[in-house]
This record gives C-alpha cells, sequence and structure tokens, in this order.
C-alpha cells in the first residue's frame, strides 16, 4: 500500500463524530437507605469533598455520618423521587437528548463522579461511538473544589488510565457568560414579572470556609464566594431587579464554619421583617435535583410558611428548557 492510499483510507479528525460529555456529581441508584448510604459512602470519600487526612475523612464518614445520615437522606429522595428515578438523573438525560437533536452528528452522553453512568463508562460510551475530540461540560457554572474540582479530577484520573487516552476540552466555569446569564433571565422574567415577589432569595449551594479561602487565594477562577455574587448581579441587572429586594444565601450547611448567611435562617426571618411574598431561584444548579425540590420546595417553604409567610414561589432550573438547550450549545463554541 502506498502512503497516499494510507492517508487516504485513514479516519480523519473531521470525518469522527464531535463529543459531549456531560459531566455531575450522579445521585443514588434509587431511593432505598442501601443505595444512598453506598452513594454518600463514595461521595464523602472523596478528598475534594471533604478535604482532611484520610484517616480523619474515614472515621468521620464511616463512625458518624454513614450510620445515621443515609436514613434522612433516603426519606428525603423518596419525598422527590420520579418514576423515572432521580430528578438529577432524569432532567439531565434531557438535556443530553436535546442537545443531540439540536447538534446533528454531535455524539452527547452522562457521565457522574459517584453515580451512574459512572465516568468509565461515559468514556467508554465516547470511545465505542468513535467520537474524536470530546467537549466536557461540568455542570457547574462557578468553581468549587468540593464540585468541579473534584469531578474534574475524577475525569482526569479515569482518562490517564487509558491506552487511548482521550482528547478532552474541559469547558471552564461560566458563572457570569451571557449565554447562561441571558438563558436565566429569559426563564425567570416572565415568572418574576407575574409573581411580584418582595424578596428574591438567590441560594446559592453553601461551602466551608476553610475551601473558599483555599479557592479564594487562586484568584478569581477559583473565587466560588465571589463567583457566586458575579452570577446574581448578572441576573438582577438583566432583569433590572431592584438590588434592595435581592438576597444572598447559602444551602446545604453542613457543620459550622460555613458561608452564611444560611438560606434555612433567611426564609424563616423574611416574614418577621415584612417579606410575606418570596421568590427563590438556585443558580448554582442547572438541573432540578435533591437541593431545588426537597431542601429548597419543601423542607424551605415549609420554614417560610411556618415562620408567618404568604406566597411561596420556588424557580425551577433551567434543566432541559429551550433556552437553556441553546446556551449550553453556545458554551461549547
Amino acid at each position: 500500500m502506498t502512503n497516499t492510499e494510507t492517508t487516504q483510507n485513514a479516519p480523519s479528525l473531521e470525518s469522527a463524530p464531535r463529543g459531549i460529555l456531560l459531566l455531575h456529581t450522579g445521585s443514588p441508584d434509587t431511593c432505598e437507605t442501601g443505595a444512598v448510604r453506598r452513594y454518600l459512602r463514595k461521595f464523602l470519600m472523596d478528598p475534594y469533598v471533604l478535604d482532611m487526612p484520610w484517616l480523619l475523612r474515614a472515621m468521620l464518614v464511616h463512625c458518624v455520618i454513614l450510620p445515621m445520615r443515609p436514613l434522612k437522606s433516603a426519606a428525603a429522595y423518596r419525598a422527590i423521587w420520579t418514576g423515572g428515578g432521580s430528578p438529577l438523573v432524569v432532567n439531565t438525560e434531557a438535556l443530553r437528548a436535546a442537545l443531540e437533536e439540536a447538534l446533528p452528528g454531535t455524539v452527547v452522553r452522562v457521565a457522574s463522579a459517584y453515580g451512574r453512568p459512572s465516568i468509565p463508562e461515559g468514556l467508554d460510551a465516547m470511545a465505542a461511538c468513535g467520537a474524536g475530540e470530546t467537549a466536557v461540560l461540568p455542570l457547574f457554572p462557578q468553581y468549587a473544589g468540593a464540585t468541579r474540582g473534584g469531578v474534574t479530577s475524577v475525569l482526569l484520573r479515569e482518562a490517564a488510565k487509558r491506552w487511548n487516552v482521550p482528547s478532552l476540552n474541559i469547558v471552564p466555569p461560566f458563572y457570569a457568560h451571557p449565554a447562561f446569564i441571558g438563558a436565566l433571565a429569559e426563564i425567570w422574567g416572565p415568572m418574576l414579572a407575574d409573581f411580584a415577589p418582595d424578596r428574591v432569595l438567590f441560594s446559592f449551594h453553601g461551602l466551608p470556609l476553610r475551601q473558599v479561602r483555599k479557592g479564594a487565594a487562586g484568584g478569581l477562577a477559583y473565587d466560588y464566594e465571589r463567583q457566586c455574587r458575579m452570577t446574581m448581579e448578572g441576573i438582577a441587572g438583566r432583569l433590572g431587579l431592584d438590588p434592595a429586594r435581592c438576597v444572598l444565601g447559602w444551602q446545604s450547611r453542613f457543620g459550622k464554619g460555613w458561608l452564611e448567611p444560611a438560606t434555612d435562617d433567611l426564609l424563616a426571618g423574611f416574614p418577621g421583617r415584612g417579606a410575606k411574598r418570596v421568590a427563590v431561584c438556585a443558580p448554582s444548579f442547572v438541573g432540578d435535583c435533591l437541593e431545588t425540590l426537597e431542601e429548597l420546595g419543601i423542607r424551605g417553604k415549609e420554614a417560610f410558611l411556618q415562620a408567618g409567610g404568604g406566597d411561596f414561589m420556588l424557580l425551577p432550573s433551567p434543566n432541559s428548557h429551550p433556552a437553556w438547550v441553546r446556551a449550553v450549545v453556545e458554551l461549547l463554541r
């Protein structure tokens, strides 16, 4: 065979389908206690999630958290579980399907660091489809070591184990990207206009202060708290919201020394300060999940109403809304 024939017969990068890998933390396989325990064990033993020496982390997880926490978490999951499984998995799959429809010839797959399909399964799926360069979109608008950092580290570690190391292009945090801000404004704007809340609570996932400080030491690219504030300011500015009516809170607090004010404290305190009509959004989540549907939509609403609140509205995550699908396409360019 001549060199010319070899060149003509060899597959080119241009002919290989482009791949997109949607990356997130994952969910338990079921809402039963055993499945939740297995998921939490894998999640919490990641040093990016609990940043402490291995022995201390293992003792905390196995002796303190796992004996009791899975029972409580399983009940929370059962409150929001769907016929298709975990809302996060269902919503991410819907986004995957919408992206494949919007991008003909592109292979789109989902992978999770601690659930299924796993990251190795996602990489296998890409290889099986013959995908060339793969764009990886961690589904976290802001950078936090415990979320984007953790799942990215798992991805790179698994990719490095392969003989044929895949070509991966990781999309950076998009906390202030005009496409992201514009999509949320398009989705939430009409809802807020109709609801006319006294306060709009922007609830972001909380972090231990030690992790916030470690990130901020690396500059804006790793400054989670500052990125969250920029997201809130971008959305509020795009919608023309009164800054005095916009409040930032931190949810999912797990112990002392976390970012404040806590979302649950704010919701319980709003009625006493005259805010009895409250809208809540969670711009650190692009897919509705346990933290939005149960923590905010059930427990947060209950705390607000029990404190004397009147009307409560939880704005949906963008999920697979057409505006968000268009934004993702823009982020991938």
